[in-house]
């Protein structure tokens, strides 16, 4: 069987990052990390994410393209800033 869909969360400052996904963890979601676009787009083409938790400011004006990239590999994706 495939793996569950993880929660992803892309995030450059790495505390902020490890500590929501501590608290997604104790509630025994399964969490992957990205620091970057490139690693977050990597991730959600390797595995199905559910969630993806993003930090705006990581986007620096490619927002648009990266909905649009996260939803034509996995469309079933949700997405919260």
């Amino acid at each position: 069987a495939p793996p569950s869909p993880a929660v992803l969360i892309l995030d450059d400052a790495r505390e902020c990052a490890e500590s929501l996904a501590r608290v997604l963890q104790a509630r025994g979601m399964m969490v992957v990390v990205a620091d970057s676009v490139k690693k977050a787009l990597e991730l959600v083409r390797q595995r199905a994410c559910g969630v993806i938790f993003f930090d705006l400011g990581i986007l620096q004006g490619a927002g648009e393209s990266f909905v649009r990239d996260v939803l034509a590999a996995a469309p079933e994706t949700k997405l919260a800033a």
